[in-house]
């Protein structure tokens, strides 16, 4: 799941692919079946219950902890070159 080494040489490129990877909605949840509806900030389990609020207690259970992981790293990218003036 590691996409932010494509190239080391290209910033840009790591930031395209890593964007890439954590937009397709398949990577998001662990259940193919779940959704997500970011406008009211819910998740529904295969339509059982009313959903889940999005936030940290359905990581690991719901939500792929390897997607949150990945998300942090393409923040962390980009902060450095923000601050590096890139």
């Amino acid at each position: 799941m590691d996409v932010l080494l494509v190239d080391p040489d290209d910033p840009a490129l790591n930031i395209k692919a890593a964007i890439r990877a954590a937009a397709s909605g398949d990577m998001i949840l662990m259940d193919p079946n779940d959704t997500e509806n970011l406008q009211l900030g819910l998740i529904d389990d295969d339509g059982a219950g009313p959903g889940m609020a999005i936030g940290p207690d359905p990581i690991g259970k719901a939500i792929n902890p390897a997607f949150i992981n990945q998300a942090n790293e393409v923040v962390a990218f980009h902060r450095q070159l923000t601050e590096s003036g890139w």
